[in-house]
This record gives structure tokens, C-alpha cells and sequence, in this order.
């Protein structure tokens, strides 16, 4: 088995759920309904970059690729207004044919000019995951410098040979599961020109200002709920077999485990101990997410400037008791392969060489749990410097519903120490640099390693870690000479984070995925696009 079957076996926990009677009559005009966390912010794909975004966005519209699990339970990028695609022999230029048939809802064909505009419009605007067109993703021809604002959006290297034919130069080789893994992202979606620049700042706003080109057409829409309905005219309507889905957001953990034991959603991912009472009850998959929490001390504080003050803090987190307890949802067993105690600041199932090793599999990063150690530790630090007791400042986003959990169990591991007692804050970054330390998130949006220790460098001025050979790792990281140099290079910038305790690895975040009745097809992925509806069956 290759790297990349590796990797997308791993993305998904939960391709065949087998319900066992919670809703167990096949009701074919039933609207599948699913609960999300997480706030929609944008329907515009150049602008999206979140999940509950990804997802709604992915519903009503698609792209070059989506992630389907193939015959042999493989999930991968399947084709989708893409036909085919072929490489020239040093991989730096990528031809895509697409399917004549693909349209939008305004009864326009969807052409390779779409996908032109679409990209230089996402560098044009700077958005967030436009950079994944530079040399922190695909290495297109002239997206650094029109990210930068040094060039115009029309210098990209993209062009459309005619109307199905869309032409990609990179200033890299790139090998095409690399290429395909990005362009299941919306930023790289097509947009129809003529319709967006006529809705100008309102394109994306609302459903009168976005136009269908996916299985789905969005019927309504509010801040809480969307609901897409199947719609008839696309051009395969025949492999789309729900009547339509009602997407439900900003539904906290325990208003979604209530919502599911109501029967008022069918689809949802929690977490916590409570799942133990669904597992004789209802299907339940476990899902590792691409996320990942670590401790970012402020090098400003005067107290983390102590290298075996870190330590120690790093010494007192029960990494195993928090995972076993809320991230591995109570029901996975401890040798569940992907759900892993964190012991680097970069995911498992995230990075891989060319040799088909996993980040995980060959870093030397570690992370230890030992009260005893920390006592002593802490205990030398208060003599040291002529102190019966100290506090910490610890600040945490409230934009995550986990966070706040996360965030207590620290304080309750930290306080377990005698001499230390903790200021949870909720974050601020006016006041960043008064904190001792941030609990912070970081998600994988590709497999790429590279966000995960990108966070310490001087220019994210996340930590205040001003280190210049880490600097010049993280430069080379973005511009590496090959995706293994890049892969030692990650490899080599995690080691020295966690040897520093620059960066305390705290938790790879996991789901528990539960259905009310029995479904086919329903692929989560671990990063990018979360979820596909597109082949869901009804069984």
C-alpha cells in the first residue's frame, strides 16, 4: 500500500454506517438532517475558510475534485467537473480536461475560464486559503508575488487552453496526488464571472447571491440552519439519491447530544464520556480530526523564559486521561491506531515522505506524563528564586466549543502541583503579551505539516519565540527542494519546538460519529472539506 492510500484510509473513520434500528424504515423522501458546531461565515468559496463554510459550500457547489471512497474502500479525489488530467514528464505542468456537461444553475456551461477568474479573483482578494495557489501549496507560477502584491492577478500561471481545457504551470514539480489533495479545496471552485463581478460585495451574502453548479440547491438559509434540496438539473443527478439535506450550525456538544437523543437529527460528531450509553444503541464511529492543541508559552514573561518551568508544565499534563476521557470519546480502546497519545505539534496521519513514513512514525518528538517530575521541578523553581507559590495566566479561545474543556483540564493538571495555581482568561490579542501561556488550535486544511510548526516562527508572532535557525527552517519549509526535504525539514523544526518546550503538545482532537439510521456512503474527511453528501444513500 502507498503513501497516499495511507493517508486517505486514514482520513475517514466512518464510510458504511450500519444503524441498528434508531430510524430503521428507508424513507426516500426523507431530508437528512446534520449538527455542527461550528458557525457558517461566508457562502463565497474564494473567501471560505472554516469548516461549517467548507461544508455548506461543498453542498450547493464543487470543484475540479471531492473526496470519494473507491471500490476498494479507498477514500481519495474523485473526479468531478474534472474529466481527466495529465502531467508533463517534469511535473510542472498540469493539463485538466473537464465534462462538457457541468453547468450553473443560470443555465451557463461551467468552463476552464471559470476556474481562471476563480483563482486570480481569491490572490486578488488575499484571502486566507489563496495561499495555498503560492508556495506554501501548489507553487503556481506568479501566485507569490500577486499574494504579495508585487504582481496583477492576471499574471497567474492558469489559463484556459479553450472551454475544457484549464492549463496549470507550477514554478515546482508536484506530484498529482499533492495537486488533486488541494483542489478538492473551494478556493479552488470555479465562479462564474459575469454573475459574481454583477453582484459585486454582495456575491456570496445571501442564496439570491450565489449561483448552483453542485447536487444540492440551497433553498434557505439563516444563521442557524441551511437547507439545500436535490437539484434536478445536474448534469449527474442520476448518482444523487437524497431528496435533500438541512444542515444545522452552531449547535453546541451537549445541545447536539440532546437534539440526537430527541430524534430531531440524524447525523452528528460529539464528543465526551457520555457516549458510553450509545454504544449498545445506536451507530458509532470514532473520527480523528486533523486538529491539533498545544501550549504556546509568551518567551516575554519573565517566568517562561525558564526552560525547566516549561518542562514541568509540559511534566504535569495527563495527555492519555484527556484523550481516553473527552477526545477518544470514552468508547475507543487505548490501541485505537489513530487517536494516539500527542507527542509532536503536527497530527498523525497528516505528513508523509516519499518512503510512505508518517510525521509520527519517524519523529523523534516526545511528550512524557510525570507528576513526580513536575513536583520536583516546580518545587526547585519556588526555591530558586525565594517564592512559596506562583500564578499563571493561561488564555484560551471561547470560538471552539472544546476549548473551554481543554483549558480546565490543564488548569486541574497544572493545579495538581503544589505551589502553582492558574488564571484561566479567555484570549484577547490586544493583551497577548501579558499572558504566560496560550492554549492554541491549529487544523490541518491539506496534508501539509507545515501550519503546525509555522506558529512559532517570528513572522506569526504567535509566542514571541524568536528563534533564527528556527526562522530559517521555517523559510526553507516554504520553499523547500523536494516534499521530503520538506518532510525532514518539519520533522527537524517539531523536534527542536518540543526539545525547547517552545511548544507543548497537548491533544490531537477526535469525534464520535453517530447515525439514526442506516447510511451508505457518508465520507468524513480529516481535513479539508469535512464531509461529502453527495453519494449518501438511504439504505
Amino acid at each position: 500500500m502507498n503513501k497516499w492510500k495511507k493517508l486517505l484510509m486514514a482520513c475517514l473513520s466512518v464510510t458504511l454506517l450500519a444503524g441498528c434500528g434508531l430510524t430503521a424504515n428507508k424513507d426516500t423522501n426523507h431530508i437528512l438532517s446534520y449538527a455542527m458546531g461550528e458557525k457558517w461565515q461566508t457562502l463565497d468559496s474564494s473567501k471560505a475558510n472554516d469548516r461549517a463554510s467548507y461544508t455548506l459550500i461543498h453542498t450547493f457547489m464543487e470543484g475540479l475534485y471531492e473526496y470519494k471512497r473507491n471500490t476498494h474502500g479507498v477514500l481519495k479525489p474523485k473526479n468531478s467537473v474534472a474529466k481527466k488530467i495529465k502531467h508533463s514528464d517534469d511535473k510542472k505542468t498540469y493539463t485538466i480536461t473537464l465534462k462538457k456537461n457541468a453547468k450553473w444553475s443560470n443555465g451557463e456551461k461551467v468552463t476552464a475560464e471559470d476556474f481562471v477568474y476563480a483563482w486570480q479573483r481569491a490572490l486578488r482578494l488575499k484571502t486566507a486559503d489563496a495561499k495555498y495557489m503560492t508556495s506554501e501549496g501548489i507553487h503556481i507560477k506568479g501566485a507569490d508575488e500577486i499574494y504579495a502584491r508585487k504582481a496583477k492577478a492576471d499574471t497567474l500561471g492558469v489559463k484556459a487552453k479553450n472551454k475544457q481545457t484549464l492549463v496549470i504551470f507550477m514554478t515546482k514539480a508536484i506530484e498529482k496526488p499533492k495537486i488533486l489533495d488541494y483542489l478538492t479545496l473551494p478556493v479552488f471552485y470555479p465562479l462564474n464571472q459575469k454573475f459574481v463581478e454583477a453582484k459585486g460585495n454582495a456575491y456570496g451574502t445571501s442564496i439570491a447571491n450565489v449561483l448552483t453548479n453542485g447536487p444540492f440547491k440551497l433553498v434557505s438559509l439563516n444563521d442557524q440552519k441551511a437547507k439545500c434540496i436535490k437539484w434536478n438539473k445536474y448534469y449527474e443527478a442520476n448518482k444523487v439519491h437524497l431528496p435533500g439535506v438541512e444542515i444545522l450550525f452552531n449547535i453546541d456538544n451537549d445541545k447536539r447530544i440532546k437534539m440526537f437523543d430527541d430524534a430531531k437529527i440524524d447525523l452528528v460528531s460529539v464528543w465526551g464520556p457520555e457516549l458510553k450509553k450509545y454504544k449498545q444503541k445506536s451507530t458509532l464511529s470514532g473520527m480523528a480530526a486533523g486538529i491539533m492543541w498545544s501550549l504556546l508559552p509568551n518567551f516575554k514573561s519573565e517566568t517562561m523564559k525558564n526552560e525547566s518551568l516549561r518542562k514541568a508544565i509540559a511534566l504535569a499534563i495527563n495527555r492519555n486521561k484527556l484523550e481516553k476521557e473527552q477526545m477518544r470519546t470514552a468508547l475507543l480502546t487505548n490501541d485505537d491506531d489513530l487517536l494516539d497519545e500527542a507527542n509532536g505539534l503536527v497530527p498523525k496521519n497528516i505528513e508523509y515522505d516519499s518512503n510512505e513514513h508518517n510525521i509520527r512514525d519517524v519523529s523523534k518528538a516526545e511528550t512524557h506524563y510525570s507528576k513526580k517530575k513536575a513536583k520536583k521541578l516546580i518545587h526547585n523553581y519556588l526555591k530558586d528564586n525565594n517564592l512559596k507559590a506562583m500564578t499563571l495566566t493561561v488564555a484560551y479561545s471561547n470560538d471552539y466549543e472544546i476549548s473551554p474543556f481543554i483549558a480546565k483540564q490543564l488548569k486541574k493538571n497544572l493545579e495538581a502541583i503544589k505551589g502553582i495555581k492558574v488564571n484561566l482568561e479567555k484570549y484577547n490579542p490586544a493583551q497577548q503579551d501579558q499572558y504566560d501561556l496560550v492554549l492554541v488550535r491549529r487544523e490541518a486544511v491539506a496534508n501539509d505539516g507545515t501550519p503546525f510548526v509555522d506558529m512559532l516562527s517570528s513572522q506569526a508572532g504567535m509566542s514571541n519565540y524568536h528563534n533564527k535557525a528556527y526562522d530559517a527552517m521555517i523559510a526553507k519549509i516554504k520553499n523547500p527542494e523536494s516534499y521530503d526535504d520538506k518532510f525532514d525539514l518539519i520533522s527537524e523544526a517539531e523536534l527542536q519546538a518540543v526539545n525547547d518546550y517552545a511548544a507543548i503538545p497537548v491533544a490531537q482532537q477526535s469525534y464520535a460519529i453517530l447515525s439514526r439510521m442506516n447510511l451508505l456512503n457518508v465520507d468524513f474527511v480529516q481535513f479539508g472539506v469535512p464531509v461529502n453528501f453527495k453519494y449518501v444513500e438511504l439504505n
